[in-house]
């Protein structure tokens, strides 16, 4: 009976195999946004050092050289892996050495995964199965860059192929950052902004820090540039070491209200429809792609989280998830092999649940990206 019931199981069984995988990353360590930080969180009472960060001097030119594509809408930045120093003058919002270190080691993990463990990708870059795509942000760019580093280091880069394509959309077709395109969305947020539901989330707190300036119009990117002076690990003052956790989780608070039901699908519905048709194109063999690494922000990872219902809060910065497709083979009794896809959701290198499956059905992980999902006609329809 037992040898029986065996026999069953294994006839059963499901043999999985990895087909793509999609990366989705906000960049390293950045700069804060506002230079330099005034107090009361400028710097540790008794340093003498106010504001000083390191940005790496080996990824390139600040503006990369591009070509444009006409009939993809979409401009090209070319990683060299032999890059001329750039000046490391700290400017706002920019890539820190930290945040290079941690893109790369991401990269490294990237290598480590998917190429020695699975095979998924051949061991020298192939640039038919690997795409790279960066919001149009130097720190973006350079974070694309140094994960390529881990990922295929120039040893493993292969014969005329020491340029490495990293797709840009123009400003009028970007999709990850969705703070510049919509009119109508930017109004719908001041409007967030300023009401009683959302002040409650940061001016407790506001008024403790005794911040300047007005919380209606700061607050927002205030908290975020507090939360970038935290992870660039630099001294800090009593006050802010006191606050730093209610700080961490008023940024957290606003960014989900931020996206709220009435907001996801402006906020991220292109980006999840690139994902989705991408995903498609794969189940169909119409794409020879394997990993598409996407270099984005936190105003990306946040709305796909919520749609899948795997929020963990303030996404942090070098925060990823893997979007992993597997082709399924069910061995059945008497009516031979049945092909299926699943998707597995990855944050920060973790699985989690979707829907309570590790391993969650095609069908079922593409409807939740594709209720939230427009083209870019729509998205400018709903615009206007």
């Amino acid at each position: 009976m037992e040898a029986v019931k065996r026999w069953w199981l294994c006839r059963r069984q499901r043999q999985r195999r990895l087909v793509l995988v999609q990366v989705v990353a906000r960049h390293g360590v950045r700069t804060p946004i506002v230079p330099p930080l005034p107090p009361p969180y400028g710097a540790a009472a008794g340093s003498t050092k106010q504001y000083c960060y390191e940005v790496p001097e080996c990824l390139g030119p600040a503006v990369p050289v591009f070509s444009y594509q006409d009939s993809q809408t979409m401009w090209r930045a070319y990683h060299d892996p032999e890059d001329q120093p750039i000046a490391a003058t700290p400017t706002p919002g920019a890539l820190t050495v930290k945040g290079a270190e941690q893109m790369t080691a991401l990269g490294k993990w990237l290598r480590k995964t998917y190429v020695e463990d699975c095979g998924l990708l051949p061991a020298v870059f192939d640039p038919t199965l690997v795409y790279i795509r960066s919001s149009w942000y130097d720190r973006t760019i350079h974070t694309a860059k140094a994960v390529l580093r881990g990922l295929y280091p120039s040893q493993y880069r292969g014969v005329g192929h020491k340029l490495v394509p990293i797709a840009l959309y123009d400003n009028g077709t970007e999709n990850m950052n969705q703070r510049s395109s919509c009119p109508k969305y930017a109004e719908m947020q001041r409007c967030l902004r300023r009401s009683t539901e959302f002040r409650q989330l940061f001016l407790p707190l506001w008024q403790k820090l005794k911040l300047q300036g007005s919380p209606a119009h700061d607050a927002f990117l205030e908290f975020h540039n507090m939360v970038a002076f935290m992870e660039q690990s630099q001294p800090l003052t009593k006050k802010l070491s006191r606050y730093k956790q209610q700080i961490f989780e008023s940024a957290s608070s606003m960014l989900q209200r931020q996206y709220g039901p009435q907001f996801l699908q402006m906020a991220i519905g292109r980006f999840a429809n690139d994902l989705v048709e991408q995903l498609w194109r794969k189940t169909t063999g119409a794409t020879s792609t394997r990993l598409a690494l996407y270099s984005a922000h936190e105003v990306t990872l946040a709305p796909l989280q919520l749609i899948l219902g795997v929020y963990q809060g303030y996404p942090s910065m070098g925060a990823s998830m893997c979007f992993e497709l597997y082709h399924q083979t069910r061995l059945g009794f008497g009516f031979g092999p049945r092909s299926s896809y699943a998707v597995r959701v990855l944050c920060e290198r973790r699985p989690v649940l979707v829907r309570g499956h590790e391993y969650c059905p095609f069908d079922e992980f593409v409807g939740l990206l594709s209720k939230y999902a427009l083209t870019q006609e729509q998205y400018q329809c709903i615009c206007n």
